[in-house]
C-alpha cells in the first residue's frame, strides 16, 4: 500500500531525514554568500532568515558576526533551528502575513522558499511582509530556482527524465524518485516525489513551486517598493559554487536565480 501525503513537505516535517538528503555543503556556501551580501549591501547586521529550515544558515551567520533570527512555517523545523542556533530567535509563521513588531537590516529568503508563493496575491503579500520588516534602505536577498532555465536544453532534459536517488541512513537506505512537470496555465512547477523509507510503504508527495522569470520578479519587487541592485545566475551557492565575492554571470539562464534588492520606497 502506498501512502499519499496531503499538501505538505516530507523532508521539512522530518528534520532528521532533511539533514541526510540535503547536503550541508550547499547550505555552508549559501551561508557564506548571504553573509557577504549583508556585509556589502545592508545598513546593519540584523538579519531575518525567512524559511530558515534546520537553522544551519542562522548558526553560520551568527558565527560570522551577524545577529540572525529566523522564521519558518514548520514547527519541526523551528524546533531544529532553535537547537542549531541557540542565540537566535526563531518564530513559527507564514511568510505571507507574519508580524514580528520589529525591523531588520536584511531579510533573506533562500533555497526557493519564495516559490511557495503560488499566486500573484501570495507574492504581493509576502513582499509586503518583507517590506514591513526591513529598515529604510534595508536589503532583501532572494535565492531560488530560475524559471528561465527551463527554456534551455538542460532545463528541458529535467522535464523529460525522472531522477532516482539513494541516500544511506544509519539503518538502510532512503530511496526516492523525482519527476517534474510544468503547468503553463498556472505557471507552477509540479514536483512529484516517491519516497521509499527503509521500512514501511512508499510515500507519494506532490509539491508545487511558482515559476518566476527574472523580469517578472523585478516587476513584482518594483511594485512592492524595492529597487533591484543585482540579478545573477552564477556563482550558485546552493549548488556548492561560491568562493567569495567576485565576477558574476548575468545571462540568467542558469539553474538558480539570485536577487539583491533594496527597500527604497512605499509599495504602490
Amino acid at each position: 500500500m502506498t501512502t499519499v501525503l496531503p499538501p505538505s513537505n516530507f523532508l521539512h516535517d522530518r528534520p532528521d531525514l532533511y539533514d541526510r538528503v540535503i547536503p550541508e555543503a550547499g547550505d555552508a556556501a549559501l551561508s557564506r554568500f548571504a553573509r557577504d551580501m549583508v556585509l556589502a549591501h545592508a545598513p546593519g547586521r540584523t538579519v531575518l532568515d525567512v524559511g530558515c529550515g534546520l537553522g544551519r544558515e542562522l548558526a553560520a551567520l551568527r558565527a560570522g558576526g551577524l545577529a540572525a533570527d529566523g522564521l519558518d512555517a514548520s514547527p519541526a523545523m523551528v524546533a531544529a533551528a532553535r537547537a542549531a542556533s541557540p542565540g537566535s530567535r526563531v518564530w513559527t509563521g507564514s511568510m505571507t502575513g507574519f508580524e514580528l513588531g520589529q525591523t531588520f537590516a536584511a531579510v533573506l529568503c533562500l533555497g526557493s522558499t519564495f516559490l511557495y508563493n503560488h499566486t500573484v496575491a501570495d507574492i504581493r503579500a509576502t513582499l509586503a511582509a518583507f517590506h514591513r520588516h526591513l529598515q529604510p534602505d534595508g536589503l532583501l536577498v532572494l535565492e531560488m530556482r530560475n524559471a528561465a532555465h527551463f527554456l534551455t536544453p538542460e532545463g528541458q532534459r529535467l522535464l523529460r527524465h525522472e531522477r532516482a536517488d539513494d541516500v544511506p541512513l544509519d539503518r538502510g537506505h532512503l530511496r526516492y524518485t523525482t519527476r517534474l512537470e510544468i503547468d503553463p496555465a498556472t505557471q507552477l512547477l509540479d514536483r512529484y516525489y516517491t519516497w521509499q523509507p527503509p521500512t514501511g510503504p512508499p510515500v507519494v508527495e506532490h509539491l508545487r513551486h511558482r515559476l518566476l522569470f527574472p523580469q517578472e520578479l523585478a516587476a513584482h519587487l518594483d511594485r512592492a517598493g524595492f529597487t533591484v541592485l543585482d540579478m545573477f545566475d552564477d556563482p550558485a551557492p546552493a549548488l556548492g559554487r561560491y568562493a567569495g565575492p567576485g565576477p558574476v554571470s548575468r545571462t540568467l539562464t542558469g539553474r538558480r536565480l539570485h536577487v539583491l534588492a533594496r527597500r527604497t520606497g512605499a509599495a504602490s
